[in-house]
């Protein structure tokens, strides 16, 4: 499957949809991360502190109902922060990053 996921929340996915649910919700939780990924580079870019939280909110969500916890954990803190720490910033993009790779290639093992 894809690392970092919670096989539990997998299997509950499976059996809530089956196949087509679960592809299907890959594949928007990719798209809405990849979407909040640019939304948080452009708000770094300008300082603007309320979008990067509401983007990692998003992203929160999205890795959450995948079962990504340490995905969303590090998206909650960006979330909550006092400040925003550039260091866990790069650290989510990457992690993203590397999320799309992994659900790109499972729907190319097909």
């Amino acid at each position: 499957m894809i690392p970092g996921i919670q096989s539990e929340r997998i299997e509950r996915l499976f059996k809530i949809g089956g196949e087509p649910f679960l592809k299907e919700l890959l594949k928007t939780a990719k798209e809405n991360m990849l979407k909040r990924s640019d939304e948080i580079r452009q708000a770094l870019e300008a300082y603007q502190i309320e979008n990067i939280r509401k983007a990692a909110h998003s992203i929160k969500s999205s890795s959450g109902n995948i079962g990504l916890e340490n995905l969303m954990i590090l998206a909650r803190n960006i979330e909550e922060g006092e400040t925003i720490n550039s260091d866990q910033i790069d650290e989510l993009l990457k992690k993203i990053h590397i999320l799309k790779g992994n659900i790109e290639s499972l729907f190319k093992k097909e």
